[in-house]
């Protein structure tokens, strides 16, 4: 980050000035005091589970050059130290992050959608990476915290950010784009999630639309083709856009769809060649996207084409691990219904010498909707042809209720009312030539599972041919049989 004056600051935040040195350069902003260097802005934020004021004597303790806060801080700070208060923090930074990025001649490529967020930033940051100087967003910083920190690590030689956008309630989105004014917009699509604060389908639409309020004069709109509401988004838009796809009308679009080992590969355009080392056509879709936002600032379709073969996803996306002849395949970063369901269907594409085994979790903030929409969920996993279920989580009993009421058979489910029965289950009965897939949103800490099951499959005892149960024979056998009151009829 390139260091800014004191008053810089004050202004940029419009704050009260309350005490240090305005003619002083601060050369970074944190909001967490582990991070924290000396000569940064330490900005206080209020949050649900913690309060960033009640951590500033740790920041003086690291040498902070300056105080974001929201209330008076009593005593015990150095008269050099920079403070600065304000109503509200987190605006507060997001107006500093406005601030520094109309310092910078930095052009900002925004990623929303509801699913394909990260991924599609990963492959922009793999495609454009040999062509521009660039920086994007880590992690999933995607919110009113992780956007302006993303922002906060451009610098003046970079050319490009690539930074990532989410949302959960209307008017986030808006305020997102407000602050970093992209020069391109990408929609990666658009579905069920988060109806918790965005009521339906609708409303995370005009969620994901607010996008395009902001998008500069002369940039561009990368949206999915192939979806309905990312059409209407772009009807809406005016200034230039691109679409990808693989139906018919896509500026950047795919044929010639063809899966192979461990991916896709296709055509894009009619003329050039892709593989693409990861899975899932939701995956085919995120490369389109970047192959299109590459087009769009001019670099050659078909070197970017290229580019693709060597791209591997981030963890937990798809991630494969065989562990003594059991597969198990991570996508537990996140899950909503759209997500759900393309993992599934990924599943059921497989082939394999075993049983195809589901651990699914709880899909979050669903709102309304959350019981009828985990029922589905179990429908879906029977016509996925998953022969063995463990579920886990607040609605789990519903997941298991369509599961039955769609066919599947009562042995072939276990209901598992913590991680630990998950594991049990999951160790008791996969066997070598089997392929498990674990999916459910992030507070349900799937990928803890993952792990234990690599320590388990590669352990002595089950690499000896230690002998494993079957569901239907076990069914009824203590401590592994389900029972009546464990699945609903």
């Amino acid at each position: 980050m390139e260091a800014l004056w004191g008053w810089e600051i004050v202004e940029a935040v419009k704050g009260i000035h309350k005490g240090g040195k305005k003619d002083f350069l601060l050369s970074g902003v944190s909001t967490d005091t582990r991070l924290l260097k000396a000569g940064e802005l330490f900005v206080a934020i209020s949050g649900k589970k913690y309060d960033g004021h009640a951590f500033i004597p740790q920041a003086l303790a690291k040498r902070a050059g300056g105080l974001l806060i929201s209330r008076d801080v009593v005593g015990g700070v150095p008269s050099d130290v920079l403070v600065v208060e304000v109503k509200d923090t987190i605006e507060a930074l997001g107006r500093l992050a406005r601030y520094y990025k109309e310092k910078l001649p930095v052009k900002v490529v925004a990623v929303t959608g509801t699913n394909g967020k990260t991924s599609t930033k990963e492959m922009l940051h793999h495609l454009l990476s040999p062509s521009f100087r660039m920086v994007s967003s880590p992690g999933n910083y995607n919110n009113f915290v992780g956007v302006p920190l993303s922002l906060f690590q451009m610098e003046p030689y970079h050319e490009l950010a690539v930074i990532e956008m989410g949302t959960s309630a209307p008017g986030e989105i808006r305020w997102l784009s407000w602050m970093t004014q992209p020069e391109i917009g990408v929609v990666t699509n658009v579905s069920e999630a988060h109806l918790e604060g965005l009521g339906n389908i609708e409303g995370v639409a005009k969620a994901k639309a607010e996008l395009i309020e902001n998008i500069n004069q002369g940039g561009y709109l990368a949206f999915n083709a192939d979806n309905p509401w990312c059409q209407w988004m772009a009807k809406t838009f005016p200034g230039r856009f691109i679409s990808f796809g693989l139906g018919e009308g896509a500026h950047i679009r795919g044929t010639e769809l063809k899966e192979q080992e461990g991916g896709f590969s296709f055509t894009v355009n009619g003329r050039h060649n892709v593989f693409l080392n990861t899975p899932g056509i939701h995956n085919v879709y995120n490369a389109l996207a970047a192959l299109a936002v590459g087009y769009s600032l001019g670099l050659n379709l078909g070197e970017l084409s290229l580019r693709l073969a060597d791209f591997r996803l981030p963890p937990m996306r798809m991630e494969k691990h065989r562990v003594g002849g059991v597969t198990i395949i991570n996508d537990a970063y996140n899950a909503n219904p759209a997500s759900m369901f393309a993992a599934l269907a990924e599943l059921s594409r497989m082939n394999v010498s075993g049983q195809k085994c589901l651990i699914c979790g709880d899909m979050a903030e669903l709102g309304k909707e959350t019981v009828d929409l985990h029922v589905e969920l179990g429908e879906r996993i029977v016509a996925a042809e998953v022969d063995l279920l463990l579920v886990t989580g607040r609605f789990a009993a519903e997941v298991a209720r369509g599961a039955l009421e769609a066919g599947m058979a009562r042995w072939q489910i276990q209901v598992c009312n913590s991680l630990d029965e998950v594991c049990n289950a999951a160790t008791t009965y996969l066997k070598e030539g089997d392929t498990v897939l674990l999916k459910g949103s992030r507070c349900m800490r799937l990928e803890e599972v993952c792990i234990r099951l690599k320590e388990h499959f590669s352990s002595p005892l089950f690499l000896q041919g230690q002998p494993q149960l079957d569901m239907a024979q076990a069914d009824g056998d203590k401590g592994l049989a389900l029972s009546e009151e464990r699945v609903p009829a």
